[in-house]
């Protein structure tokens, strides 16, 4: 018996043994498969986006009218289908939004009237600051009141101080200023472009309130005319509505038809899971360059 139960005894022992190098045998390989998996995914996903935003440049370089607008091909792009997901684009026009770079302009004009559309939107929505933020972003070192220089903020165990230079992307207001901060700047403020000139064809109601005070009376008759007609020259903004010449004459400096800086978010979705790209893409006299493209969140980087 003494035997037979040794044996019993041993013979369990083996099989918990077998049984516990099938169980790691086979946690490893469906590990190895979940990397494998992921891997693929993130591969397939990059060389989407980087097809997507070269298509972007492409239809935009092929687009030689004298007027930008949402009825465009490369502002149009449809939900594409591919294996196992979808890939969605979104094109914005970077002066369809009020540019955060001209504090650092060439002259005080346009850097003063970017402050005061900083600071109108601030105050309309109650938002604490707006010269701690003009600080970090103008290139003088000298103390706006209610201002702050020579501050910083920590992101991943970087130090981050006071940039006195232009935004790299405009979610760094995130941390400079807070979250709910930037999520109210970000479809009103841009951190790129480098022109003082607004397209009327894309600009919101409140970029146009912010940026050209002047047409507060009439920005709501300006983009409901805009919804169903093109702006192929900014002369219309007279058949949208009864603007006075004197006030037309006053704001047409700072109004476009044009555009010269693109931002593309495109979403990458395989197997249920979204990856987020961002690219960056400028035109100048019908020569067109992708001049940046990374991964990011879901947000708005420019």
């Amino acid at each position: 018996m003494n035997d037979k139960g040794s044996v019993l005894i041993f013979v369990l022992l083996m099989i918990s043994f077998c049984v516990g190098i099938a169980l790691t045998i086979n946690e490893k390989t469906v590990n190895s498969y979940v990397f494998s998996a992921e891997t693929n995914n993130y591969i397939q996903s990059s060389i989407y986006a980087a097809t997507a935003a070269k298509g972007i440049a492409a239809l935009i370089k092929d687009d030689n009218k004298r007027y930008d607008s949402k009825f465009d091909n490369w502002a149009n792009i449809p939900s594409i289908s591919v294996e196992n997901g979808y890939i969605t684009v979104k094109v914005i026009p970077l002066n369809s939004k009020i540019n955060l770079s001209n504090f650092n302009g060439k002259t005080k004009e346009i850097k003063d009237k970017t402050l005061s559309a900083l600071i109108k939107f601030f105050d309309t929505n109650n938002l604490d600051s707006p010269m701690t933020l003009k600080d970090w972003i103008d290139n003088d070192t000298d103390i706006s009141a209610g201002g702050l220089e020579d501050w910083e903020y920590t992101k991943h165990g970087v130090i981050y101080k006071t940039k006195n230079a232009d935004l790299n992307t405009i979610y760094e207001i995130k941390y400079i200023s807070g979250k709910k901060v930037y999520d109210k700047m970000k479809n009103v403020f841009t951190s790129y472009d480098y022109g003082s000139k607004i397209n009327i064809n894309f600009a919101s109601k409140d970029v146009l309130d912010y940026w050209l005070p002047d047409l507060e009376k009439y920005s709501a008759e300006i983009v409901e005319y805009g919804k169903s007609n093109i702006y192929k020259d900014i002369s219309q903004i007279r058949k949208a509505a009864n603007i006075p010449l004197e006030i037309y004459r006053k704001v047409t400096p700072y109004i476009t038809e044009k555009s010269s800086f693109f931002y593309s978010l495109i979403e990458v979705n395989l197997n249920g899971f979204s990856r987020y790209y961002h690219s960056l893409i400028a035109r100048n006299a019908g020569k067109v360059k992708l001049i940046s493209f990374f991964e990011g969140a879901n947000e708005l980087y420019f």
